[in-house]
């Protein structure tokens, strides 16, 4: 895994609340989310990006880190009490000077034993479909979405980084994953964030 030290790209997402930040190596082999400072409490990466009273989530996947602000901050307004930097550039300048420190750490969550043990067929066949298709399509805007149980025809699953919040995320839901799921598996009746 080749180590990342800069930001070569920066790319919106269908959220206007989220950017994506291209890096030039990787940080990390799978996606993880921080949603609050306090998930972030032993990643220094992360809480660097927290610091900034804007940002409220960050996604860290391979070469990716999706920084979500709050709806009132503006990407691009520069003013007197940010040293006339944009909240994007303060941004890249803290990942990149993060990444000037050494490598970076960002530990993978355990797997529950709740979730090793889901083994029906049914929830099998819906996480290959999520694992095989739909993450890595969401990937490409800066998401990420995973399962989370399949309850009484109903697929549970949890909407992550530039998909949290996003506008099209219900459309995406109901008119792209629930009709993806339901082609495969006519058990599923529904699809729903939680």
């Amino acid at each position: 895994m080749e180590k990342a030290e800069k930001v070569v790209g920066i790319m919106p997402t269908p959220n206007p609340v989220t950017l994506k930040f291209h890096l030039d190596g990787s940080l990390c082999e799978s996606v993880v989310n921080f949603t609050t400072p306090d998930e972030a409490k032993d990643v220094p990466f992360v809480q660097a990006l927290f610091a900034l009273p804007e940002v409220t989530g960050v996604m860290v996947r391979q070469d990716v880190v999706s920084v979500t602000k709050t709806p009132e901050a503006s990407w691009e307004d520069v003013s007197e009490a940010t040293q006339w930097q944009s909240l994007c550039e303060r941004i890249r300048q803290s990942i990149e000077s993060q990444l000037a420190l050494g490598p970076v750490s960002i530990p993978v969550p355990e797997i529950s034993e709740e979730e090793k043990e889901s083994t029906d067929s049914v929830s099998q066949r819906i996480e290959q479909i999520i694992n095989d298709e739909i993450r890595p399509a969401v990937a490409m805007d800066g998401g990420d979405i995973t399962f989370d149980r399949f309850e009484s025809g109903t697929v549970y699953l949890h909407l992550k980084g530039a998909c949290s919040g996003c506008p099209s995320s219900v459309v995406t839901l109901k008119m792209g994953i629930e009709n993806r799921l339901k082609e495969e598996i006519p058990e599923i009746k529904d699809v729903v964030a939680v």
